[in-house]
């Protein structure tokens, strides 16, 4: 399989195998952070299958992006965000404001683990991080995505995603 940036340059020219090959590199980790944000399944794949549909109608129109990865990131979870805020009539989450989103990353950090006592007391303690703590370390170690793009995805600075990965790691380790 081609590069993403490989990929993505053959998709501005309008190959559709090379839009069908980044649709199947990203689509199960879409899909899995999609059902971090909300809960149903069916609408989660629904949003990614937009997600591509749009992204291949307006392919043209599109400007170069640094992360492709990061760009698929951030536009499902703005998509997802308003399609819940539309089902919920709810008011517009700030930016300053914890997210809604329940995170498990623990499944994913805990996997390496073989004692189960320590798995428990790793759960308790990721569940005691902030929501934002929560999904940079998802990010950062479930989907290995650099700090630049997870400062895209979460819609702040270079070093802001850094601080946020540093401290939900220093809480952790302080709470061994």
């Amino acid at each position: 399989m081609d590069s993403e940036a490989t990929l993505w340059q053959e998709c501005r020219k309008g190959s559709k195998r090379a839009f069908t090959d980044l649709f199947v590199l990203y689509h199960k980790a879409l899909f899995a952070y999609g059902t971090k944000i909300m809960n149903n399944r069916e609408v989660v794949e629904d949003t990614i299958q937009e997600l591509f549909i749009e992204l291949w109608q307006g392919i043209e129109k599109l400007n170069e992006v640094t992360s492709f990865k990061a760009y698929l990131f951030k536009s499902l979870k703005y998509k997802l965000f308003r399609l819940y805020k539309q089902q919920l009539q709810m008011l517009p989450i700030k930016e300053d404001e914890e997210t809604l989103v329940e995170f498990s990353y623990e499944a994913v950090l805990i996997a390496t683990q073989t004692d189960y006592e320590l798995k428990e007391r790793l759960k308790t303690h990721i569940q005691s991080l902030t929501k934002r703590q929560q999904e940079a370390i998802y990010l950062r170690f479930f989907n290995q995505m650099e700090y630049e793009e997870i400062s895209e995805v979460m819609s702040i600075t270079y070093q802001g995603a850094i601080n946020l990965i540093y401290q939900a790691i220093k809480t952790l380790r302080e709470k061994k």
